[in-house]
């Protein structure tokens, strides 16, 4: 592949085209179960390509590196970040949260 035509936007959304089916099946492999759930692996290439577009610059800057390599790391990346918003910080939601002070539930219910 020649690297030097992923210069602008409309390049890159073209090279991302083709390699959509390859990433959208890393991502089944990569992507945690309940992420899949409450959000789907085409959402997660959308956001992707949204990261891509927002990263233009540094994206541009690394030649070197194959295009395909280049969206696999901001794939990885993107799911990453999916999982931090969608799931770790779920699990620190403050309406999950159950006290350890039994005194406290029974007093309460007592009322």
């Amino acid at each position: 592949m020649d690297e030097t035509k992923y210069d602008d936007l409309d390049n890159l959304a073209v090279a991302f085209e083709e390699s959509r089916s390859r990433l959208r099946h890393i991502a089944l492999m990569k992507m945690q179960p309940k992420l899949l759930q409450l959000i789907g692996v085409d959402d997660i290439l959308q956001e992707t390509w949204i990261a891509v577009g927002q990263r233009l610059e540094h994206f541009q800057k690394a030649k070197n590196i194959p295009v395909f390599v280049r969206f696999r790391t901001m794939l990885l990346q993107t799911i990453i970040d999916m999982e931090r918003k969608y799931i770790v910080c779920q699990k620190r939601d403050i309406g999950n949260a159950t006290s350890f002070d039994k005194s406290d539930s029974d007093q309460t219910d007592a009322q």
